[in-house]
């Protein structure tokens, strides 16, 4: 269900939970960090935030599969294009959609660190684009 049609059912109000875990391949293959997760104060969706330039992408990618399909809750991955080859942002759409995750909060994203502006890498979209 995508998040828009849960607001609109809500009664009175919703609840959100955010992924603020270090994404490590050890937190994504430990069996204490997803059976010891459970949505027991019954939020309405999770949010799962996106590396900067795609550099947690699998991991972002796994655990927002694993939160939709493992821990059955309604999932909304962020999805950072900044310092993007769109090659990258077609494959994380597709695996988000074989994973049947309906909502992605498509974001333009801060300049990398260092940069005070958007500078189009190669096979990227340009500024103007984002």
């Amino acid at each position: 269900m995508k998040v828009v049609e849960k607001r609109r059912e809500a009664e009175d109000c919703y609840r959100s939970s955010t992924s603020l875990r270090k994404r490590t391949k050890a937190s994504r293959t430990s069996s204490r960090g997803w059976s010891g997760w459970s949505p027991t104060y019954g939020p309405s969706f999770c949010d799962i935030t996106w590396g900067a330039g795609g550099s947690t992408a699998d991991l972002t990618l796994d655990i927002a599969n694993r939160m939709q399909n493992m821990v059955c809750v309604e999932t909304m991955m962020h999805l950072t294009c900044t310092n993007m080859p769109v090659e990258k942002i077609d494959h994380a759409l597709d695996t988000i959609k074989a994973n049947g995750i309906q909502n992605v909060l498509a974001l333009r994203g801060d300049p990398p660190h260092g940069q005070d502006k958007f500078i189009q890498i190669a096979g990227g979209p340009s500024p103007d684009q984002l």
